[in-house]
């Protein structure tokens, strides 16, 4: 159950820090002139709507996952840390392509809307794109039995919307001076990384 923790807390956290997660908030707020409680608040509704779809997906899948080990041995003992070194794989592939996908609207999309309607809009997109890494760590933690699932389930939103607010806070207040380039060109290696260094441990820590 510990590593099932430290899982979600990495992937948890690094996903949020990802720039498209929180930096366009920053912009906006700047642009549209929120003040910080209008811009924290708006990141909080968007974090918790994308947190949202994350976790309901994801119960599903852990359930299915959970249902499965029942039934066959290989599920939790293979198949899915077999699961998050392919996932991984496939996001290194994704970023030796180039594939850039982004959860957030640009700043044209929304920028002198009126106020309901760009908070509609950014809670929206970030509903509709889940989390997939955090999906497919919810079937290896459905291995662990609904303790697990529910672990992930309430540790996740906690923790992203956390890091979401947090850096968006730091960015608004101009204590973070990041350009996000690295973190924007190769954020798909870095979770691709991060899933099959999970994959491996859960396949050899039992």
């Amino acid at each position: 159950m510990i590593t099932l923790i430290a899982g979600t807390v990495l992937l948890s956290v690094i996903h949020a820090a990802i720039p498209n997660h929180w930096m366009p908030f920053v912009v906006l707020s700047r642009t549209e002139r929120w003040s910080l409680s209008e811009t924290l608040g708006i990141t909080l509704m968007a974090g918790l709507a994308h947190s949202a779809s994350t976790v309901a997906l994801g119960v599903l899948i852990g359930g299915i996952g959970y249902s499965l080990a029942q039934e066959y041995l290989f599920v939790g003992t293979i198949l899915a840390p077999l699961i998050l070194i392919f996932m991984g794989i496939l996001y290194f592939s994704l970023d030796l392509r180039h594939s850039h996908h982004e959860h957030i609207p640009g700043k044209k999309e929304v920028q002198g809307r009126p106020r309901w309607m760009m908070i509609a809009i950014l809670s929206g997109a970030m509903f509709f794109s889940p989390c997939l890494e955090i999906e497919s760590y919810f079937f290896t933690a459905g291995s662990h039995g609904w303790s697990g699932i529910w672990l992930v389930a309430g540790l996740y939103p906690v923790l992203s919307v956390g890091t979401m607010v947090l850096l968006v806070l730091l960015g608004r207040k101009s204590l973070l001076h990041w350009s996000g380039t690295f973190l924007e060109r190769h954020e798909k290696k870095i979770t691709g990384f991060t899933l099959i260094l999970l994959g491996i441990v859960a396949y050899f820590w039992k």
